[in-house]
């Protein structure tokens, strides 16, 4: 493969997942902006400890790739208890990696 062609694979991926990202990201901050609207501490505590597993470090906050990074890393160390669903689902259902057994 010649790689011209490579490098608008990458893009692609790379545009893919920031779209990804930033969707999951949104979720994310909806979820929570509605959970301390409601009033109900306790909840809200809930909903921030729930979804904080998005994201595994600070550092994985910063942009999508480090996202990716860390996941992808935690996911090969067998550590798949830190690793968020969202990481699953994206590399599940992306066309250039769901079946290449990642």
């Amino acid at each position: 493969m010649r790689p011209a062609v490579i490098g608008r694979r990458i893009d692609a991926l790379e545009e893919r997942l920031g779209a990804f990202y930033s969707k999951k990201s949104k979720e994310i901050l909806d979820i929570r902006n509605q959970s301390s609207r409601s009033g109900d501490q306790e909840r809200h505590k809930q909903v921030m400890e729930e979804t904080s597993r998005m994201w595994p470090s600070a550092y994985a906050r910063s942009n999508a790739h480090e996202w990716f990074a860390e996941c992808y890393c935690l996911h090969k160390l067998g550590k798949k208890e830190l690793v968020p669903d969202a990481f699953y689902e994206f590399i599940n259902n992306d066309p250039a990696l769901k079946d290449k057994n990642l």
